[in-house]
């Protein structure tokens, strides 16, 4: 299709090209005016203020859960690990080596300067992880889940946020979600691990 319905148009029938050729031009037009203006900083921050208020009260996008894909395309074996449990993840990497067939550890691993943390604390962001039900450690042999490391009680999970920087601009309610969330699904993992066949 064109992008005018007339038929001797030059645009080679790209419509898709020819917007997306004047979304480009637009923008750079608007920054070129947005830099060369003695209140750039002005309007920058303007920008920033109504990109805030479009996702303010959005809910935040909920990650897909790539161990349990895996699991439904019947991989033989499927873990998750972490560096923090460096015996868990060793025997996992050993087991999945032995199994024929493909095999699946799906691994936490923490990055200081991207989650804004302090690299001595890269341990214990995994640990808290693993603690809070963020990202707790389980294997599932042939359709049979076995959870690994099992916390005595599971921590909030404001514990694991409050110490990355990435994370900084939660509100309480956004925390109360994502707490929502991982109880949810942290739950789901639980019955799975209950009533998995013997």
């Amino acid at each position: 299709m064109a992008c005018c319905q007339d038929k001797e148009c030059s645009c080679g029938g790209s419509s898709s090209s020819f917007v997306f050729g004047l979304i480009i031009g637009a923008f750079l037009a608007a920054a070129v005016i947005i830099l060369t203006s003695k209140d750039k900083d002005k309007i920058i921050k303007n920008i920033r203020n109504k990109i805030d208020d479009l996702f303010k009260d959005k809910i935040p996008e909920i990650k897909k859960n790539l161990p349990e894909i895996m699991v439904a395309h019947n991989i033989p074996y499927v873990a998750t690990a972490t560096h923090s449990y460096p015996i868990d993840f060793m025997n996992k990497v050993k087991k999945a080596r032995e199994i024929k067939g493909p095999t699946y550890i799906h691994c936490l691993s923490v990055c200081p300067t991207g989650w804004r943390a302090a690299s001595e604390l890269c341990i214990e962001i995994g640990r808290l992880a693993v603690e809070t039900g963020v990202f707790p450690l389980y294997e599932v042999e042939n359709g049979k889940y076995k959870l690994t490391e099992i916390p005595d009680s599971l921590r909030p999970v404001e514990d694991y946020l409050k110490v990355q920087g990435r994370f900084r601009h939660l509100t309480p309610d956004q925390i109360k979600i994502i707490q929502d969330r991982v109880n949810l699904e942290y739950q789901k993992l639980m019955n799975k691990v209950e009533h998995s066949p013997p």
